[in-house]
């Protein structure tokens, strides 16, 4: 269950960040091809129901996801869902808003180190 909190991770070398609210909701950033070898053309920006664009930097794509996030979770929160998953999600919500650099990545655990 996500933690309302950017993970970075990679898969064969590739650059992603995820963020993810309960089950419900997860957003996704991914760096797209690097013709300098060194720094992403730009970002890919998704989530659960597709894809949001491409966008020149990950701060651009992480608030696009921010933005799409505020729009789902908010909803939801304004219909009065008040299951147990909307509850954490709501929690989560609030204390992502009062992160000072949320939109931040941070570096996951890796099995092999």
């Amino acid at each position: 269950m996500g933690q309302g909190r950017w993970s970075k991770w990679s898969v064969g070398g590739d650059e992603r960040h995820t963020l993810e609210f309960g089950f419900a909701y997860r957003f996704d950033v991914r760096a797209g091809p690097k013709s300098n070898a060194l720094h992403p053309d730009f970002w890919y920006a998704s989530a659960r129901a597709g894809s949001l664009g491409e966008f020149p930097t990950f701060e651009a794509a992480a608030q696009a996801c921010e933005d799409e996030a505020r729009r789902l979770i908010e909803e939801a929160l304004r219909r009065g869902d008040s299951s147990y998953d909307m509850k954490l999600i709501g929690e989560q919500w609030t204390l992502y808003l009062a992160l000072p650099h949320r939109l931040r990545s941070r570096k996951t655990r890796t099995r092999y180190k």
